[in-house]
């Protein structure tokens, strides 16, 4: 008894699942298959099909339904494309015309602009829809392009965008086969392709921006080559200027002759002709060392500032203490040297020049006086400044990598 109703229940259960099998649609259920005409869709080559909303035409080759899986049940929307003519000329125009039949439920786009360059250029596009009679929607689009490949190849399939519910895929509409001969010869109109070019890829580099720059660039460089140059020639000429009004060589060594009790034999000693100022302009101090153009911007400083007339004592401390720097930073000699004569003893073994090397004993003594011997300077220190300055150029521009 109890193997009759098990053999019962296993017989019922496989009818039950043959029956449920039987039943049950495809993936696709409802929908035509891709090269099997559709009883909602007109067949290709077969007119107007039944329920097409008197719809006549050419559907074109087949349609294919590809990628994309149902939406929530809802069948696939069906594509297909066909082109008028197939046959043209290079240049001409053609019009590509994309069908798709779907649901009422469903949102389909296009692509905003196809794809096709170098060999088609799309010029334009307008669209029409209509619902059938089944309740779907059949909206077709038609898409003027331009030829621009010669031979045969095909056009590109078109990919067809659907959504429904917040879900979307795709699908893709069948290639279609061109043919471009490349006569012009019966082209009723002569200005027909006046102006007209091949599509540019979008990112193809522009040149021209950057030639712009590199031209703009050496422009630039020439005007300042240009400009520096002129500086130089300027900056040689006033040189030439200055030496030939003060040479170096020929500046006096002034001597400090202070009239104090102190220094009997310098207050008999008659006083020496005011010295004139030497001026050292930028292309002077352009040519002396780093050593000497540090000095003479301190003497200026020291100038600008009055010191040697509001402090003479301070001022000159101060300006020795520049000439000393000077001659320890152009020589290259340590700092242990404290005294005058010393200093005086060590220059000796460099290679300055032997007037330059008097002149220097000469001031360091002359300037000493005010600083330990307590003499007074009646003309606050304006002549002291000024052979200073003397002494630097004419050490600076005939010593030791100096010039001429």
């Amino acid at each position: 008894m109890m193997i009759g109703r098990a053999r019962a229940l296993v017989i019922a259960g496989v009818l039950g699942a043959a029956a449920i099998a039987h039943a049950q649609p495809g993936p696709d259920a409802g929908m035509p298959d891709a090269g099997m005409p559709d009883a909602g869709m007109p067949d290709a080559g077969n007119g107007p099909a039944a329920g097409d909303g008197g719809m006549a035409g050419d559907a074109g080759p087949p349609r294919i339904v590809i990628d994309g899986p149902v939406l929530l049940g809802i069948g696939k929307p069906q594509a297909s494309a066909s082109a008028s003519p197939s046959e043209l000329r290079l240049g001409e125009k053609l019009t590509l015309f994309v069908e798709v039949v779907y649901d009422d439920n469903v949102t389909i786009a296009l692509p905003a602009g196809l794809d096709l360059a170098p060999a088609l250029d799309e010029l334009k596009r307008s669209s029409v829809e209509e619902r059938r009679s089944d309740g779907t929607r059949k909206r077709t689009y038609q898409i003027q392009l331009q030829v621009w490949e010669l031979g045969e190849f095909d056009l590109p399939p078109v990919q067809v965008t659907y959504s429904i519910g917040g879900q979307s895929s795709w699908i893709v509409t069948n290639a279609i086969p061109l043919r471009v001969l490349g006569t012009i010869d019966t082209i009723d109109d002569p200005n027909a392709l006046l102006g007209a070019t091949p599509p540019v890829p979008i990112k193809r580099r522009d040149w021209r921006w950057i030639a712009f720059a590199v031209a703009v660039g050496v422009l630039l460089l020439i005007g300042l080559v240009t400009w520096l140059a002129s500086r130089r020639r300027k900056a040689r000429a006033a040189a030439r200027r200055v030496e030939e009004r003060a040479e170096p060589g020929e500046l006096p060594a002034v001597d400090i002759e202070p009239t104090t009790a102190a220094a009997a034999t310098v207050v008999n000693r008659p006083a020496p002709p005011p010295p004139r100022r030497l001026v050292v302009t930028m292309a002077m101090r352009a040519r002396l060392g780093d050593a000497a153009r540090r000095a003479l911007d301190a003497l200026d400083a020291l100038d600008k500032a009055g010191t040697l007339t509001t402090d003479q004592l301070a001022g000159y401390r101060e300006m020795v203490a520049i000439v000393r720097t000077f001659l320890l930073d152009q020589f290259a000699l340590p700092s242990r040297h404290r005294t005058s004569r010393e200093l005086v003893a060590a220059l000796g073994k460099t290679a300055i020049i032997a007037d330059g090397l008097a002149a220097a004993e000469r001031w360091l003594a002359a300037a000493d006086l005010v600083k330990f011997a307590g003499a007074v300077d009646d003309d606050d220190g304006a002549a002291a400044l000024a052979a200073a300055r003397a002494l630097i150029v004419q050490i600076a521009g005939r010593g030791e990598g100096g010039g001429p």
